[in-house]
Formats: structure tokens, sequence, C-alpha cells
């Protein structure tokens, strides 16, 4: 009941995708699993908006971090992040604004770059993927399937 909560005030299948697992145990955290991310509850949070909170699996996800950059002025295109040294620009910078931001996405922890020829970004909860394809529409930036990445990596999931 708490994760489907949680779901549905987070953004639901448009953020999470389809569930992986039932609620379980990993590491000492109840968690759940889904195509695009990890929801994990915080008993130490227990009755606060953060009880249930997003797994920070981009930052599972990267072993090398790039080298933040020098602070740059933010504009309306372009936001900088002193918390990681990174910046959230155009259409990233869009749909993190429009689907809860830092909290839902956390901090961007890589800056803009290219993985099977489509620009990506990552963020601490999220990979966004720029589409081409679809510029111009609501399609153009969605959420990488980490969730599923991840669960590959521990052959989990096939």
């Amino acid at each position: 009941a708490r994760f489907a909560s949680a779901y549905d005030r987070l953004g639901g299948f448009e953020r999470f995708g389809f569930p992986r697992s039932e609620a379980f145990v990993d590491q000492g955290l109840l968690v759940q699993w889904f195509q695009r991310g990890r929801l994990e509850y915080r008993p130490d949070l227990q009755g606060s908006p953060y009880e249930v909170q997003i797994s920070l699996l981009g930052d599972l996800l990267l072993n090398d971090r790039p080298v933040p950059r020098d602070p740059i002025e933010s504009t309306s295109e372009r936001r900088y992040y002193p918390e990681t040294g990174m910046t959230v620009e155009n259409a990233f910078l869009r749909y993190f604004d429009a689907r809860g931001g830092v909290d839902a996405l956390g901090y961007p922890i890589t800056p803009e770059v290219s993985e099977a020829d489509r620009p990506v970004q990552y963020f601490q909860r999220a990979r966004l993927e720029y589409l081409r394809e679809f510029a111009g529409t609501s399609r153009e930036v969605q959420l990488g399937l980490i969730g599923d990445e991840i669960l590959r990596q521990r052959g989990w999931l096939e």
C-alpha cells in the first residue's frame, strides 16, 4: 500500500513503467522495482513526504562521474546546479521542470552525453533520453529504462 500511493503520487506509469517485482527487502531496505526506477521505504522518515523515495539508480549506474564544470550563469534555457557542478539545458530542462525537478529526478550528475547515437543525461534518480524523431512533441524526452538495466546487470531480468 505504501508503494501504490507513492507510485501514483510520484508520476505513476509514465514515471516508473511496469512493476518488475513485488515489494521485498533488498540490502536492508523494503523496495519495489519498476522498469524506470525503484521505490524504497525509509522508516526513519515515517510520516514525512519522503517516507517512500525514488532510489538513486542514476548514481548506481555510473562508475565514473564526470568532473564538475565551473559555475556558469543560469538562463531560461539552462540551469546550473552547484550541488553537482552540472547544468540541465533546453528540452531536458523543460522535461525536468514539468516532471517534479530535483524531488523526482534528483540533481544532474552528468552533462548531456551521447549514448547509442542519442543525447542522454543522467540524474541521481533517472536517465533522460532525447528522441530526435519526436522533436517538438511531448514525447521528445523520455525516461530511460534504468530499473530494467540494473536488474539485467544483476541477472534478475533477461
